[in-house]
């Protein structure tokens, strides 16, 4: 079915211009991607109503994965929220809602379906959520837009709406409710995601993170200029000792390397409050190295800066072979 669905987008997109998607900050997950996002916990008690909350729904796929695993799990109470405001998109949407509907049926299943189209930055949840899983529009918006009006407790310098996101879906869970989001990596770093941060580290207890090894292979056919991730977590102040960090092969979902990181070793460090990303066991070295460096390179006079010269941009201008 997460096929079908891959499917019915695809000629979505085939009928919707490159640029127009990109405006709106959308990039729909692919059905493999979305699997491995739906691995929910199964925790809970079988005759508990499960309340999911997808605020980024687009196609509904990710809706769809979970509902899938909840059922095969056991779960026969389940109520979901979907929230998407883009019309274009709608036809589809209201295809995997159906096809949702069916599924719970074929497991004699009690489901509630609520499609709700309003902005979910500005949108009043009457309920806790159990379960968040959410692939944000990924876009900057104005610092006197409404969004950031809105969540302005969460914004420094420009922000962008995947970030405000990231902390309204932490608001909306219950104690101990399941948070999985993809997003690009430049929240873990960014300056303008300082106040994200600050109130992820308060509020989110990280179990796992899946790094990807190429910026092109997770959403294909799009021009994707930072790397993604894919973060998962439980509202919680409580965090564990041990980070398990995944690392994805081009191409596939298959890990190609998968080890654990102390959490006080890579968790919101320093007075930027980053999240460090190794991707290797000599990485974590390298941290505990750098850990111990009481100089930084500003105080060593160095300055660095990011923009329009970056690698991916110059490629004609890099050799294998050092020139002198």
């Amino acid at each position: 079915m997460l096929r079908t669905i891959e499917m019915y987008t695809n000629e979505y997109k085939d009928t919707t211009q490159k640029e127009i998607r990109k405006k709106k900050g959308q990039f729909f997950t692919p059905a493999e991607v979305s699997m491995r996002m739906a691995a929910v916990e199964s925790e809970y008690p079988k005759n508990q109503w499960i309340r999911v909350l997808d605020p980024g729904a687009g196609n509904g796929i990710l809706s769809f994965a979970v509902i899938d695993k909840l059922l095969r799990s056991g779960y026969k109470r389940l109520d979901i929220t979907l929230i998407e405001t883009d019309k274009e998109i709608l036809p589809v949407l209201e295809y995997t809602i159906t096809k949702i509907r069916q599924i719970c049926e074929s497991y004699h299943a009690e489901c509630f379906i609520h499609y709700v189209d309003q902005n979910f930055i500005l949108w009043e949840s009457s309920y806790l959520y159990d379960i968040v899983i959410c692939n944000p529009p990924y876009m900057k918006v104005r610092k006197d837009s409404v969004e950031a009006t809105a969540m302005k407790t969460y914004v420094y310098g420009q922000p962008n709406l995947y970030g405000l996101f990231m902390a309204k879906a932490i608001e909306l869970l219950c104690d101990n409710g399941q948070y999985i989001f993809i997003t690009p990596r430049s929240w873990t770093s960014g300056k303008y995601f300082t106040k994200v941060r600050n109130f992820l580290q308060k509020e989110l207890n990280i179990k796992e993170i899946d790094l990807f090894s190429s910026r092109d292979e997770v959403f294909q056919g799009e021009k994707v200029l930072q790397e993604t991730m894919i973060l998962y977590g439980e509202k919680g102040q409580i965090q564990n000792e041990k980070i398990k960090i995944n690392i994805l092969k081009d191409g596939t979902l298959d890990i190609g390397n998968s080890f654990w990181a102390a959490a006080d070793q890579i968790k919101f460090k320093g007075s930027e409050q980053y999240l460090l990303l190794p991707e290797n066991e000599n990485d974590l070295k390298i941290i505990d190295i750098m850990s111990d460096m009481t100089d930084s390179f500003e105080s060593s006079g160095y300055h660095f800066k990011t923009g329009p010269v970056v690698e991916f941009r110059n490629l004609e201008h890099i050799h294998a072979q050092t020139h002198i």
